[in-house]
């Protein structure tokens, strides 16, 4: 499987298990930790997928960096949540140097987001070849 096909297939598994399985989740992208865009959910526009990608590289480092004050260096990072008044970003480590982020609206539940982004992120990681996030890993 060559790498075009296999981000098709990433793509499609962001479209299953969150854009059409769960009411209220808008869009996906899947990104590198650098901020460079892996796969995204069908309809994201290309400028879209790129700025959110670089963002969420960001916010995700952020959160990482975050930990210390959370008496957390040596956990890995879970769930990044930001609340909008109309909605969500949620943002999680998808395997080896990549991240999920998920877009919903506000009639989304969160709850059944993080659950089920995270089955997407072990079902993504499988795809890659490569484990889903690590608890030995805070980097993560």
């Amino acid at each position: 499987m060559n790498a075009h096909d296999k981000s098709a297939d990433l793509g499609l598994i962001l479209d299953e298990e969150l854009v059409k399985a769960l009411p209220g989740v808008l869009r996906a992208v899947l990104l590198s930790r650098d901020g460079l865009v892996v796969t995204t959910s069908e309809g994201v526009e290309r400028d879209l997928a790129d700025t959110m990608a670089a963002a969420a590289s960001g916010l995700l480092s952020l959160s990482r960096e975050g930990a210390a004050f959370a008496d957390c260096s040596d956990s890995p990072l879970e769930l990044t949540l930001i609340q909008y008044g109309d909605g969500y970003l949620v943002g999680m480590a998808a395997g080896e140097d990549t991240y999920l982020v998920v877009a919903a609206s506000r009639e989304a539940d969160v709850g059944a987001l993080s659950y089920t982004a995270q089955k997407t992120v072990d079902r993504i990681g499988r795809v890659m070849g490569v484990g889903a996030r690590s608890a030995a890993d805070p980097r993560s």
